[in-house]
């Protein structure tokens, strides 16, 4: 569990918490406007680095060796996907 350790940090934390949600709800909307239903989907699968990363950048959480293969593979997964398309 995540725990604040000054009001400094709480209000850190419901700043990220709320700006992240809007931000990635924001994305989601602007995805589905204009990209196809199959791309749009596809990229979901890059929103977990776009949580990791500032959680890691702002919040100075370890992610680890096994954490960042699996968040870079990820990415590069969705990115071959929609990049390529999909394999007929």
């Amino acid at each position: 569990m995540l725990r604040a350790r000054a009001a400094s940090d709480r209000r850190l934390l419901v700043t990220m918490g709320a700006g992240g949600l809007r931000a990635a709800a924001r994305a989601r909307e602007l995805r589905h406007a204009v990209l196809t239903a199959t791309n749009a989907s596809l990229l979901i699968g890059v929103e977990p680095p776009g949580i990791a990363l500032p959680g890691a950048l702002v919040l100075n959480e370890r992610l680890g060796r096994g954490r960042i293969l699996a968040l870079a593979l990820g990415t590069i997964g969705a990115t071959v996907l929609v990049v390529d398309g999909i394999p007929s």
